[in-house]
């Protein structure tokens, strides 16, 4: 069910975003009169898709890791996510266990998210030179 729910809203929140990147370089194009964005829509598509399955994993990683021993999550929807920093649903009676604080879970998101990041880079990159060859 967790992973249902990281695709869920992760392929919501990354369809918008999308949205947003075409309509700035539809305008772009249209203001500046500018070649050359289809292909940098293409390439950040590549890259948020290769960042929507990387996550994956990085969610159950975190999933075994976080949860119960650096905060209780009483309203459970999702643990991780690379598009958007992690928070507390603190109305539904999460809070912070043991080591836990917004400190060193925003400081375990960072590493999570740029790894994520960083990986997806590195996929979209190969992906896109195995297409030119």
């Amino acid at each position: 069910m967790e992973t249902l729910f990281y695709f869920l809203f992760t392929l919501i929140f990354a369809t918008v975003l999308l949205v947003i990147v075409a309509l700035v370089l539809l305008s772009y194009r249209v203001i500046a009169g500018a070649r050359g964005q289809l292909s940098i829509l293409r390439r950040f598509a590549l890259i948020l898709g290769a960042v929507i399955v990387l996550g994956c994993p990085a969610d159950f990683l975190w999933m075994l890791l976080f949860p119960g021993r650096w905060y209780l999550d009483r309203d459970h929807v999702y643990g991780f996510s690379p598009l958007w920093p992690f928070r507390l649903d603190t109305v539904c009676g999460d809070h912070f266990i043991g080591h836990g604080s917004y400190l060193t879970i925003e400081a375990a998101w960072s590493v999570f998210a740029a790894v994520v990041w960083l990986a997806a880079a590195q996929l979209a990159r190969k992906v896109s030179s195995h297409k030119k060859a």
